[in-house]
């Protein structure tokens, strides 16, 4: 088994420091994230990447990407103004 670090491994720990530093909460850690971002290649192909974990090497059971990615799109997004 190789020890070299995956994408999601380093993801994860960038969401999970990003969340670190902008809490509202202290001690606020991740339990679960849902990464899509598209790219584009030189030629011009375009594509979709997903990623998501809770730990940074599992990847979340399918329900759970579609409740987090559904409440991301629908629900309100709270703010500072709104807390």
């Amino acid at each position: 088994m190789s020890n070299e670090r995956t994408p999601v491994a380093f993801l994860h720990d960038a969401v999970q420091e990003a969340v670190r530093l902008d809490s509202r909460v202290e001690g606020n850690y991740v339990t679960g994230w849902v990464c899509v971002a598209e790219s584009i290649a030189p030629t011009g192909k375009r594509w979709l990447t997903r990623m998501s974990s809770s730990d940074g090497e599992e990847e979340l059971p399918a329900w759970t990407r579609a409740g987090l990615l559904h409440d991301a799109l629908f629900a309100p997004w709270e703010t500072a103004d709104t807390d």
